[in-house]
């Protein structure tokens, strides 16, 4: 997914981060991901890379599949294929990231050695809405 056109605002200042910010919500929405980049958020949900499920988990003394009963089997079978659904968002929400990512590399125009060193696009958008994003004040004093 390119991000092309009328979205392609490059961040030029606190003039305008609204506009930028705005274009990367609605990236961000329709990949599913803003509730993970939302700078303004307290608290979000961390995406980890979900464990595979192990025979333990099911037998706490099991170390093979033969060490497990048919429920136990089952049991595990069930947790496997949970594991599969979240490996596959977590996989998708990866993807995600790196899109927006990508996005912000490319608009963040001069504002870029600010976030060079920091690879988690929640704490890019932290950082640069604490430099530019526009007080009350000043956000009134341009309309």
């Amino acid at each position: 997914m390119d991000i092309e056109g009328p979205s392609s605002v490059t961040l030029t200042g606190s003039g305008s981060w609204f506009q930028w910010i705005s274009i990367i919500r609605k990236y961000a929405v329709n990949l599913g991901i803003w509730d993970l980049i939302d700078p303004q958020q307290p608290t979000r949900t961390a995406i980890n890379l979900p464990e595979k499920p192990k025979p333990s988990d099911v037998k706490p003394e099991a170390v093979t599949i033969t060490d497990l009963n048919d429920a136990q089997f089952k049991r595990l079978e069930s947790l496997q294929n949970d594991y599969r659904v979240d490996l596959q968002t977590y996989q998708r929400q990866q993807k995600a990231l790196l899109i927006v990512q990508q996005h912000i590399i490319k608009t963040v125009g001069s504002y870029y050695d600010m976030i060079a060193t920091e690879d988690s696009v929640l704490r890019q958008l932290q950082l640069l809405q604490g430099r530019l994003k526009p007080t009350v004040w000043e956000f009134e004093k341009r309309s």
